[in-house]
């Protein structure tokens, strides 16, 4: 599960991040830029700072239309070649788990994000990272003109059905969760996800399946009229009965449900004493197959042996064939 963990990105959403000191200054990074954005690379990153850039440029404007919010513009895109680069660029007081792969910084529209190398992830996996946080960047957008702030666990939701980072594993993390009572709860994850791997892992699963819920119950222009009404009204609460007509309690109460049919019986049939009995009735299916097979055969050469037996009696004529049918 490390390796999974370790390409898994986290968000530091603090409006007053203070002290990101942007290394543009130093002659030893160099940058690329499209109206609206700069990525920062040192040597031997521009094929990578390029692709980052168109791609960066298409999912903003694909998740502002998703959302129907403005595009802005002003933002930077940090490339860190190392996982020690990627520390040391961090603010201080401000250090990401050791599991993380990229950073958002809403209060100045920059992304901190790992080379691929560094991160140690294949490219699917990496370019849905950058999209996710390109949609960090418009909802961050978004609340400071708005004056206002999402609950992490909505946020983080939208952001990972956007850039379609679910996966098995992660719902087994929240299956489990789920099935042991430890599933993290939304009003905990309402400023910032837990620090321990597998919990994080849960809280992402959840965090997704609300959206989709919402999706499936309200239709896919959902998340934009929730987004939008929220934004209008302060609150999510507010947003929710301006959206739907529908109080945001009620429909958390119908996503609860939803969760539980969604993620429980996953790991029921996943775990390992289902996988081993599995197993175990597997090798008595095929144990007495073998053993009615073998029974059938010595039935038959007993069989055989008798109709042998008789042929061979004293006595028999030899113009008193048989016929075997």
């Amino acid at each position: 599960m490390t390796r999974v963990l370790a390409v898994i990105f986290f968000l530091l959403f603090s409006p007053g991040t203070q002290g990101w000191a942007e290394p543009a200054a130093d002659p030893a990074w160099e940058k690329v830029s499209a109206p609206g954005i700069t990525v920062l690379y040192r040597s031997g990153f521009q094929a990578l700072a390029e692709q980052i850039l168109e791609k960066a440029d298409r999912f903003l404007v694909e998740s502002s239309s998703f959302l129907g919010l403005e595009t802005a513009t002003g933002y930077t895109i940090v490339v860190a070649g190392s996982r020690e680069e990627f520390s040391d660029l961090q603010p201080a007081g401000g250090a990401a788990p050791e599991w993380a792969g990229a950073l958002t910084y809403p209060s100045s529209g920059t992304v901190l994000i790992m080379s691929p190398g560094a991160m140690k992830t294949r490219e699917t996996l990496y370019w849905s990272i950058l999209r996710h946080e390109m949609v960090h960047l418009v909802l961050g957008n978004a609340q400071s003109k708005a004056g206002t702030r999402f609950p992490v666990w909505f946020e983080e939701g939208i952001a990972t059905y956007m850039s379609g980072e679910m996966n098995l594993g992660r719902i087994l993390h929240l299956g489990w969760a789920q099935v042991t009572g430890t599933a993290p709860a939304f009003p905990d994850l309402e400023g910032g996800f837990p620090e321990e791997s597998g919990l994080a892992e849960a809280a992402y699963a959840r965090s997704f399946l609300f959206i989709r819920y919402l999706t499936r119950r309200f239709g896919d222009t959902a998340v934009a009229k929730l987004v939008q009404a929220s934004l209008a009204s302060g609150s999510l609460e507010r947003g929710s009965m301006a959206a739907f007509g529908t109080p945001l309690s009620e429909i958390l109460e119908g996503f609860s449900q939803y969760a539980r049919v969604k993620a429980t019986w996953i790991p029921v049939i996943a775990s390992s004493a289902s996988i081993w009995g599995g197993i175990t009735l597997l090798f008595l299916l095929t144990w007495y197959r073998k053993r009615v097979v073998g029974l059938q055969t010595l039935q038959k050469w007993e069989q055989e042996e008798e109709i042998e037996r008789e042929e061979i009696k004293p006595g028999k004529k030899d113009e008193d064939p048989r016929t075997l049918h």
